[in-house]
């Protein structure tokens, strides 16, 4: 099985952790602990498990609630080549529209979506006179996540313009979209995985 962002090894582990939790992106995890470590983890300001694949180094932020015998995996940070920063891309993003502050639809289609960027494809160029745009991304029509596109570049074909831009987003926001994106390879992840057992039957 292959993907086009994603490795044997990455698609392997994450089918065998997310398989009975297909609809969620946070996974029980029940641990137990002396007095000491607890007492520890109480002043910790941020926890994670790493999980490391060849040279894939995978982050999942650990959440502990008031009752320190139970945590929670959240959506993975991936690293890979010596730690330099490898961001999830979710090919055309399902649920996903983007509009102006004045309401008008950005006329563009997405065709991947990471946490600090996205790419695409419109019949006209997006970024003619200026380098920056701000809009806002609507997930499922229930939450709205204000961005400041920059221009990274863009590309313009027979007939249509592929443009390529980045963003930066507060922490709350970036966790919310990176559970978006998260849950979007998970979905995909799923579709491929039970063709094989559909078409044998």
């Amino acid at each position: 099985m292959s993907d086009k962002y994603l490795d044997d090894d990455e698609l392997a582990m994450l089918a065998g952790l997310f398989r009975d939790s297909a609809d969620r992106t946070d996974v029980p995890l029940m641990i137990a602990m002396d007095a000491s470590l607890r007492a520890l983890l109480e002043k910790a300001s941020a926890l994670e498990l790493r999980m490391e694949l060849n040279n894939q180094v995978l982050h999942f932020p650990v959440q502990l609630p008031a009752q320190l015998n139970e945590a929670q995996l959240t959506a993975p940070l991936i690293t890979s080549d010596g730690l330099h920063p490898r961001a999830w891309r979710l090919p055309a993003p399902e649920g996903l529209s983007l509009v102006y502050r004045n309401g008008k639809r950005v006329a563009a289609d997405i065709q991947d979506l990471s946490v600090n960027g996205m790419r695409l494809l419109s019949r006209r160029c997006l970024f003619a006179h200026r380098a920056t745009r701000n809009v806002l991304m609507k997930l499922n029509t229930e939450l709205t996540i204000p961005l400041s596109m920059t221009l990274v570049r863009q590309h313009r074909g027979n007939q249509f313009w592929l443009t390529s831009v980045t963003f930066e987003l507060a922490v709350a926001e970036r966790l919310v979209l990176s559970e978006f994106v998260f849950r979007g390879f998970i979905r995909e992840l799923n579709k491929t995985t039970k063709q094989p057992d559909e078409a044998a039957s």
